[in-house]
């Protein structure tokens, strides 16, 4: 899938796409999708850790890793 580069906005739709299915998922089978929790909790993650490294470079002017 991801053997060709992306833009941004084609990744940010991808992470759309799939939280998406993901909450539907989650919804659908009443909490019961253990994969649907794993993708929501991780895209969260991931959407945490970007937002904490947008701050720093924010503060400091460039990313620290």
């Amino acid at each position: 899938m991801f053997n060709k580069t992306c833009t941004v906005e084609e990744l940010t739709a991808f992470r759309e796409q799939l939280m998406d299915y993901a909450l539907l998922q989650h919804e659908v089978s009443n909490g019961e999708n253990k994969k649907a929790r794993e993708v929501i909790k991780a895209l969260q993650a991931c959407d945490r850790i970007m937002r904490e490294a947008w701050e720093e470079k924010e503060k400091y002017g460039h990313f620290k890793w």
